[in-house]
């Protein structure tokens, strides 16, 4: 397929054509129901919108070390998505909203949190209904 250049609310493409459409570190664009309405009608019946929005770097190495403090002074470690110093993760309330829009959109969320010995992930995966 050739690259393609477009905005999210207004894909494109024709409908009911992906099986699966991934995110990576998206800005809040990604809940704004005119995206959701975008990408429920590109993803074909039971398609897959995955979402990663957030991720973490918990090792104690030079490198770990490096990245958390690059996070910390370009204000990255603030805000929804700061972890104390246990790295607990957000706490679940935080989700509402955005299941809320999720769901409006015709979408069933569910919501991972990915913990790996140097790293934790948070993974969406809105499956069309």
């Amino acid at each position: 397929m050739p690259l393609v250049q477009g905005r999210v609310q207004n894909l494109p493409f024709g409908t009911a054509v992906f099986d699966t459409i991934l995110a990576t570190f998206p800005t809040d664009y990604i809940v704004d129901p005119a995206t959701l309405a975008a990408v429920y009608r590109v993803l074909r019946e039971n398609g897959r919108f995955v979402i990663v929005p957030e991720g973490h770097l918990n090792g104690q190495g030079h490198i770990y070390r490096l990245i958390d403090w690059l996070f910390q002074i370009t204000g990255q470690r603030e805000g929804t998505f700061a972890l104390d110093d246990g790295h607990y993760w957000p706490s679940d309330a935080l989700w509402k909203p955005i299941r809320q829009r999720f769901t409006a959109a015709g979408f069933n969320l569910t919501i991972e949190r990915i913990q790996r010995p140097r790293s934790g992930v948070t993974v969406l995966l809105a499956t069309k209904t």
